[in-house]
Protein backbone atom coordinates (compact mmCIF):
# COMPACT_ATOMS: atom_id res chain seq x y z
CA UNK A 1 0.00 0.00 0.00
CA UNK A 2 1.78 3.84 -0.82
CA UNK A 3 2.19 5.65 2.38
CA UNK A 4 -0.32 8.55 2.64
CA UNK A 5 1.81 10.23 5.22
CA UNK A 6 1.92 13.77 3.32
CA UNK A 7 -2.12 14.08 3.14
CA UNK A 8 -1.62 15.04 6.45
CA UNK A 9 -0.42 18.42 5.70
CA UNK A 10 -3.26 18.85 3.42
CA UNK A 11 -6.69 19.78 4.20
CA UNK A 12 -9.40 17.67 4.05
CA UNK A 13 -10.84 19.25 1.17
CA UNK A 14 -7.29 18.94 -1.25
CA UNK A 15 -7.22 15.39 0.40
CA UNK A 16 -10.10 13.80 -1.01
CA UNK A 17 -9.83 16.44 -4.07
CA UNK A 18 -6.58 14.20 -4.93
CA UNK A 19 -8.40 10.67 -4.11
CA UNK A 20 -10.94 11.74 -6.93
CA UNK A 21 -11.28 8.64 -9.37
CA UNK A 22 -9.92 6.30 -6.90
CA UNK A 23 -12.44 3.59 -6.10
CA UNK A 24 -10.62 2.35 -2.98
CA UNK A 25 -13.20 0.15 -1.22
CA UNK A 26 -15.34 -2.26 -3.05
CA UNK A 27 -19.43 -1.23 -3.46
CA UNK A 28 -20.81 -4.37 -2.52
CA UNK A 29 -20.62 -4.93 1.06
CA UNK A 30 -19.28 -8.18 3.08
CA UNK A 31 -21.83 -10.29 4.09
CA UNK A 32 -22.84 -9.99 7.94
CA UNK A 33 -20.79 -6.53 7.53
CA UNK A 34 -23.52 -4.21 8.14
CA UNK A 35 -25.72 -2.52 10.71
CA UNK A 36 -29.38 -2.98 11.02
CA UNK A 37 -30.94 0.90 10.16
CA UNK A 38 -34.37 2.58 9.81
CA UNK A 39 -36.42 3.85 7.50
CA UNK A 40 -33.91 7.08 6.46
CA UNK A 41 -30.88 3.94 6.22
CA UNK A 42 -32.81 1.85 4.04
CA UNK A 43 -34.22 4.82 1.66
CA UNK A 44 -30.78 6.11 1.18
CA UNK A 45 -29.71 2.55 0.35
CA UNK A 46 -32.40 1.45 -2.28
CA UNK A 47 -31.13 5.40 -3.87
CA UNK A 48 -27.82 4.25 -3.82
CA UNK A 49 -28.73 0.87 -5.80
CA UNK A 50 -30.58 2.61 -8.29
CA UNK A 51 -28.28 5.45 -9.19
CA UNK A 52 -26.66 5.55 -12.50
CA UNK A 53 -23.98 7.55 -11.06
CA UNK A 54 -22.36 4.57 -9.89
CA UNK A 55 -21.35 3.72 -13.28
CA UNK A 56 -19.62 7.86 -14.20
CA UNK A 57 -16.73 6.97 -16.13
CA UNK A 58 -14.78 9.45 -13.31
CA UNK A 59 -15.55 8.50 -10.24
CA UNK A 60 -16.80 10.28 -7.35
CA UNK A 61 -16.44 8.95 -3.71
CA UNK A 62 -18.38 8.92 -1.39
CA UNK A 63 -18.19 10.11 2.03
CA UNK A 64 -19.81 10.15 5.39
CA UNK A 65 -19.23 12.62 8.58
CA UNK A 66 -19.62 11.29 11.80
CA UNK A 67 -21.83 13.19 14.65
CA UNK A 68 -18.42 14.80 16.36
CA UNK A 69 -17.82 14.44 20.21
CA UNK A 70 -18.09 17.70 21.48
CA UNK A 71 -15.87 18.78 24.59
CA UNK A 72 -16.23 22.42 24.51
CA UNK A 73 -18.43 23.47 27.28
CA UNK A 74 -20.65 25.38 25.06
CA UNK A 75 -24.17 25.71 27.39
CA UNK A 76 -26.31 23.20 27.23
CA UNK A 77 -29.54 23.65 25.11
CA UNK A 78 -28.79 25.36 23.00
CA UNK A 79 -27.38 23.63 19.63
CA UNK A 80 -26.48 19.69 19.17
CA UNK A 81 -23.37 20.69 18.13
CA UNK A 82 -22.29 16.75 17.87
CA UNK A 83 -25.06 17.00 14.80
CA UNK A 84 -24.82 20.45 13.85
CA UNK A 85 -21.51 21.32 13.14
CA UNK A 86 -21.23 17.65 10.69
CA UNK A 87 -24.08 19.21 9.04
CA UNK A 88 -22.22 22.46 8.33
CA UNK A 89 -19.32 20.79 7.40
CA UNK A 90 -20.78 18.14 4.56
CA UNK A 91 -22.90 21.20 3.19
CA UNK A 92 -19.70 22.65 2.62
CA UNK A 93 -17.72 19.47 1.05
CA UNK A 94 -21.00 18.95 -1.40
CA UNK A 95 -20.83 22.71 -2.49
CA UNK A 96 -16.95 21.98 -3.51
CA UNK A 97 -18.28 19.51 -5.66
CA UNK A 98 -15.11 17.22 -5.11
CA UNK A 99 -17.24 14.48 -3.11
CA UNK A 100 -20.84 12.88 -2.83
CA UNK A 101 -21.75 12.88 0.83
CA UNK A 102 -24.30 10.59 2.92
CA UNK A 103 -27.23 12.77 3.99
CA UNK A 104 -26.69 13.53 7.88
CA UNK A 105 -29.87 12.06 9.17
CA UNK A 106 -28.75 8.43 7.50
CA UNK A 107 -25.54 8.71 9.54
CA UNK A 108 -27.40 10.10 12.73
CA UNK A 109 -29.66 7.24 12.30
CA UNK A 110 -27.15 4.97 12.06
CA UNK A 111 -25.16 5.74 15.23
CA UNK A 112 -28.35 7.26 17.45
CA UNK A 113 -27.77 5.73 20.85
CA UNK A 114 -24.37 4.05 20.50
CA UNK A 115 -21.76 7.26 20.74
CA UNK A 116 -18.96 8.91 19.73
CA UNK A 117 -16.51 5.99 21.16
CA UNK A 118 -18.51 3.27 19.36
CA UNK A 119 -18.12 4.95 16.29
CA UNK A 120 -14.50 5.21 16.43
CA UNK A 121 -13.96 1.76 16.73
CA UNK A 122 -16.58 0.35 14.00
CA UNK A 123 -15.42 2.70 11.30
CA UNK A 124 -15.28 -0.53 8.87
CA UNK A 125 -18.85 -2.02 9.25
CA UNK A 126 -20.15 1.98 9.31
CA UNK A 127 -18.08 2.07 5.89
CA UNK A 128 -19.31 -1.04 4.75
CA UNK A 129 -22.72 -0.71 5.66
CA UNK A 130 -23.64 3.49 3.96
CA UNK A 131 -21.02 2.13 1.56
CA UNK A 132 -18.27 4.34 1.24
CA UNK A 133 -15.13 5.76 0.66
CA UNK A 134 -14.16 7.71 3.72
CA UNK A 135 -15.47 8.68 6.79
CA UNK A 136 -14.90 11.87 8.79
CA UNK A 137 -14.56 11.97 12.46
CA UNK A 138 -14.20 15.15 14.93
CA UNK A 139 -14.28 16.76 18.44
CA UNK A 140 -15.51 20.17 18.77
CA UNK A 141 -12.80 21.87 21.05
CA UNK A 142 -13.89 25.19 22.05
CA UNK A 143 -17.56 26.71 21.03
CA UNK A 144 -17.99 30.13 22.40
CA UNK A 145 -20.00 33.37 22.41
CA UNK A 146 -19.44 36.19 24.35
CA UNK A 147 -19.75 39.76 25.28
CA UNK A 148 -16.83 42.21 25.77
CA UNK A 149 -16.85 45.70 27.66
CA UNK A 150 -14.69 48.48 27.17
CA UNK A 151 -16.10 50.88 30.27
CA UNK A 152 -19.78 51.00 32.30
CA UNK A 153 -22.44 50.65 28.94
CA UNK A 154 -25.00 52.60 31.17
CA UNK A 155 -22.80 55.93 30.77
CA UNK A 156 -21.90 54.98 27.43
CA UNK A 157 -19.25 52.24 27.21
CA UNK A 158 -18.18 50.16 24.15
CA UNK A 159 -19.62 46.62 23.81
CA UNK A 160 -18.72 43.96 21.38
CA UNK A 161 -19.35 40.12 21.16
CA UNK A 162 -16.78 37.48 20.15
CA UNK A 163 -17.41 34.40 18.96
CA UNK A 164 -14.93 31.08 19.06
CA UNK A 165 -15.52 28.09 16.92
CA UNK A 166 -12.15 25.41 17.17
CA UNK A 167 -12.69 21.99 15.31
CA UNK A 168 -10.39 19.02 14.79
CA UNK A 169 -11.27 16.10 12.34
CA UNK A 170 -9.82 12.90 10.93
CA UNK A 171 -10.10 11.66 7.51
CA UNK A 172 -10.66 7.87 7.03
CA UNK A 173 -10.15 5.69 4.40
CA UNK A 174 -8.87 2.81 2.61
CA UNK A 175 -9.34 -1.43 3.78
CA UNK A 176 -9.73 -0.72 7.31
CA UNK A 177 -10.78 2.77 7.37
CA UNK A 178 -6.98 3.85 8.90
CA UNK A 179 -6.83 8.03 9.08
CA UNK A 180 -5.22 9.22 6.31
CA UNK A 181 -5.40 13.32 7.67
CA UNK A 182 -6.31 15.25 10.10
CA UNK A 183 -6.87 18.94 10.51
CA UNK A 184 -7.53 21.32 13.26
CA UNK A 185 -9.03 24.88 12.76
CA UNK A 186 -9.74 27.53 14.73
CA UNK A 187 -11.36 31.37 14.95
CA UNK A 188 -12.09 34.13 16.62
CA UNK A 189 -14.58 36.70 15.23
CA UNK A 190 -15.88 39.85 16.61
CA UNK A 191 -19.22 41.57 15.61
CA UNK A 192 -19.54 43.73 13.19
CA UNK A 193 -21.82 46.04 14.80
CA UNK A 194 -19.25 47.61 18.10
CA UNK A 195 -20.58 50.65 18.45
CA UNK A 196 -21.30 53.59 21.32
CA UNK A 197 -24.02 51.90 24.17
CA UNK A 198 -26.18 55.05 24.60
CA UNK A 199 -27.73 54.70 28.59
CA UNK A 200 -27.30 50.64 28.22
CA UNK A 201 -29.61 50.49 25.46
CA UNK A 202 -30.01 46.55 23.54
CA UNK A 203 -28.37 46.73 20.10
CA UNK A 204 -28.62 44.45 17.64
CA UNK A 205 -25.84 41.99 19.22
CA UNK A 206 -27.08 41.94 23.04
CA UNK A 207 -29.84 40.46 20.47
CA UNK A 208 -28.38 38.28 19.09
CA UNK A 209 -26.46 37.29 22.46
CA UNK A 210 -30.18 36.64 24.28
CA UNK A 211 -31.63 35.12 21.32
CA UNK A 212 -29.11 32.29 20.25
CA UNK A 213 -30.98 29.18 21.57
CA UNK A 214 -34.14 30.54 18.95
CA UNK A 215 -31.94 30.43 16.09
CA UNK A 216 -31.48 27.31 13.80
CA UNK A 217 -28.06 26.57 13.64
CA UNK A 218 -26.22 27.27 10.37
CA UNK A 219 -29.32 30.23 9.44
CA UNK A 220 -29.04 33.35 8.00
CA UNK A 221 -29.77 34.60 11.54
CA UNK A 222 -26.93 32.07 13.12
CA UNK A 223 -24.63 32.90 10.45
CA UNK A 224 -25.18 36.95 10.95
CA UNK A 225 -23.58 36.52 14.62
CA UNK A 226 -19.90 36.60 15.63
CA UNK A 227 -20.57 32.98 16.67
CA UNK A 228 -21.71 32.31 13.14
CA UNK A 229 -18.70 33.50 11.45
CA UNK A 230 -16.33 32.02 13.61
CA UNK A 231 -18.23 28.36 12.62
CA UNK A 232 -17.88 29.39 8.85
CA UNK A 233 -14.47 30.45 8.50
CA UNK A 234 -13.71 27.33 11.04
CA UNK A 235 -15.55 24.99 8.59
CA UNK A 236 -13.94 27.04 5.39
CA UNK A 237 -10.68 26.54 6.39
CA UNK A 238 -11.17 22.79 6.84
CA UNK A 239 -12.15 22.32 3.74
CA UNK A 240 -10.14 24.57 1.92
Amino acid sequence: MKSWCFLSRLSVFSCLALLVGCAWRSQAPAPGSQIVGGAAFHAYVSSRSQSASELDSVYVPWVAVLPFHDDSGFRQGVFELPNDIPRMLGGALEEGQICRVVPAEVVEELVAGRGHSWAETHLSVLGDSLQVDHIISGVVLDYNFKRLHLGDPLIGGYKSWEGIAEVAVALHGGAGFDRLNTSTARHESRNRGVGLDLLGKPREGDLHFVRLEEMEHGGPEFLETALGEATRLTIQQITT
